[in-house]
Protein backbone atom coordinates (compact mmCIF):
# COMPACT_ATOMS: atom_id res chain seq x y z
CA UNK A 1 0.00 0.00 0.00
CA UNK A 2 1.63 3.27 -0.89
CA UNK A 3 1.93 5.96 1.36
CA UNK A 4 -0.23 9.28 1.58
CA UNK A 5 2.44 12.27 0.33
CA UNK A 6 2.64 15.03 3.03
CA UNK A 7 0.97 17.05 0.71
CA UNK A 8 -1.90 15.17 0.81
CA UNK A 9 -1.93 15.26 4.72
CA UNK A 10 -1.81 18.47 4.92
CA UNK A 11 -4.11 19.32 2.62
CA UNK A 12 -8.32 20.30 2.86
CA UNK A 13 -9.88 21.83 5.51
CA UNK A 14 -10.78 25.28 6.71
CA UNK A 15 -8.01 27.77 6.88
CA UNK A 16 -8.24 28.47 10.27
CA UNK A 17 -7.31 24.80 11.10
CA UNK A 18 -3.66 23.41 11.50
CA UNK A 19 -5.28 20.14 10.03
CA UNK A 20 -2.60 17.40 10.31
CA UNK A 21 0.19 19.26 10.42
CA UNK A 22 1.20 18.10 14.02
CA UNK A 23 0.97 14.30 12.53
CA UNK A 24 2.68 15.49 9.77
CA UNK A 25 6.10 16.79 12.20
CA UNK A 26 5.90 13.90 14.45
CA UNK A 27 6.26 11.83 11.18
CA UNK A 28 8.93 13.52 9.89
CA UNK A 29 10.64 14.57 12.91
CA UNK A 30 10.72 10.70 13.47
CA UNK A 31 11.80 9.89 9.75
CA UNK A 32 14.30 12.71 8.79
CA UNK A 33 14.60 11.59 5.42
CA UNK A 34 10.66 13.26 4.77
CA UNK A 35 11.92 16.67 5.26
CA UNK A 36 12.77 17.48 1.66
CA UNK A 37 9.35 16.41 0.89
CA UNK A 38 7.79 18.67 3.96
CA UNK A 39 9.85 21.82 2.61
CA UNK A 40 8.61 21.29 -1.02
CA UNK A 41 4.99 22.13 0.39
CA UNK A 42 6.23 25.69 1.23
CA UNK A 43 5.89 26.26 -2.67
CA UNK A 44 2.60 24.08 -3.01
CA UNK A 45 -0.17 26.01 -4.91
CA UNK A 46 -2.24 25.11 -2.53
CA UNK A 47 -2.52 27.86 0.56
CA UNK A 48 -3.57 25.46 3.02
CA UNK A 49 -0.65 23.28 2.14
CA UNK A 50 1.81 25.96 2.56
CA UNK A 51 0.76 27.53 5.81
CA UNK A 52 0.70 23.97 7.11
CA UNK A 53 4.15 22.70 5.72
CA UNK A 54 5.79 26.07 7.28
CA UNK A 55 4.04 25.31 10.70
CA UNK A 56 5.03 21.60 10.67
CA UNK A 57 8.85 22.51 9.39
CA UNK A 58 9.31 25.06 11.73
CA UNK A 59 8.23 22.49 14.63
CA UNK A 60 10.52 20.19 13.46
CA UNK A 61 13.23 22.42 13.43
CA UNK A 62 12.67 23.43 16.50
CA UNK A 63 14.47 19.93 18.09
CA UNK A 64 16.54 19.63 14.22
CA UNK A 65 17.74 22.79 13.17
CA UNK A 66 20.58 21.24 11.39
CA UNK A 67 17.55 20.09 8.65
CA UNK A 68 17.65 23.63 7.51
CA UNK A 69 21.67 24.06 6.93
CA UNK A 70 21.57 23.42 3.30
CA UNK A 71 18.15 25.44 2.87
CA UNK A 72 19.56 28.62 3.76
CA UNK A 73 19.08 30.36 0.28
CA UNK A 74 15.55 28.67 -0.30
CA UNK A 75 14.50 29.97 2.93
CA UNK A 76 15.84 33.82 2.14
CA UNK A 77 14.61 33.51 -0.88
CA UNK A 78 10.79 31.93 0.00
CA UNK A 79 11.18 35.13 2.93
CA UNK A 80 11.71 37.71 0.18
CA UNK A 81 8.80 36.40 -2.03
CA UNK A 82 5.80 35.08 0.24
CA UNK A 83 3.13 37.63 1.45
CA UNK A 84 0.92 35.30 3.75
CA UNK A 85 1.50 36.31 7.01
CA UNK A 86 1.15 32.63 8.51
CA UNK A 87 3.89 31.33 6.50
CA UNK A 88 6.18 34.71 6.81
CA UNK A 89 5.62 34.06 10.47
CA UNK A 90 7.24 30.20 10.42
CA UNK A 91 10.07 31.55 8.06
CA UNK A 92 10.80 34.38 10.57
CA UNK A 93 11.24 31.85 12.94
CA UNK A 94 13.04 28.66 11.35
CA UNK A 95 15.77 32.02 9.74
CA UNK A 96 16.55 32.72 13.20
CA UNK A 97 17.85 28.48 13.24
CA UNK A 98 20.20 29.26 10.53
CA UNK A 99 23.66 30.69 10.50
CA UNK A 100 24.09 33.55 8.94
CA UNK A 101 27.14 35.56 7.78
CA UNK A 102 26.47 39.37 8.42
CA UNK A 103 25.47 40.23 4.98
CA UNK A 104 22.72 37.14 5.53
CA UNK A 105 21.51 38.29 8.66
CA UNK A 106 21.54 42.18 7.39
CA UNK A 107 18.98 40.38 4.32
CA UNK A 108 16.52 38.46 7.04
CA UNK A 109 16.20 41.29 8.89
CA UNK A 110 15.67 43.90 6.12
CA UNK A 111 13.13 41.12 4.97
CA UNK A 112 11.01 41.01 8.02
CA UNK A 113 10.88 44.45 8.44
CA UNK A 114 9.55 45.16 4.76
CA UNK A 115 7.05 41.92 5.16
CA UNK A 116 5.89 43.80 8.24
CA UNK A 117 5.55 47.26 6.69
CA UNK A 118 3.86 45.57 3.68
CA UNK A 119 1.40 44.26 6.33
CA UNK A 120 0.91 47.32 8.53
CA UNK A 121 0.07 49.67 5.23
CA UNK A 122 -2.60 46.88 3.81
CA UNK A 123 -4.01 47.08 7.88
CA UNK A 124 -4.55 51.17 7.08
CA UNK A 125 -5.90 51.15 3.75
CA UNK A 126 -8.10 48.70 4.72
CA UNK A 127 -9.00 50.68 7.72
CA UNK A 128 -9.46 53.58 5.33
CA UNK A 129 -12.15 51.91 3.08
CA UNK A 130 -14.18 50.28 6.26
CA UNK A 131 -14.24 53.94 7.26
CA UNK A 132 -15.06 55.42 4.15
CA UNK A 133 -17.76 52.60 3.42
CA UNK A 134 -19.40 53.33 6.89
CA UNK A 135 -19.64 57.12 6.21
CA UNK A 136 -21.00 57.06 2.79
CA UNK A 137 -23.70 54.17 3.24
Amino acid sequence: MPRTSIADLLSGGDRRSLGRADLVATMVAENPRLFPELIAGLWSEDRLVRMRAADAAEKVTRKHPDLLRSRKKEMLGLMAESVEPELRWHLALMVSRLALNVKERQVAISLLIAGTCRRAQKERRSQRSVGKTQLHP
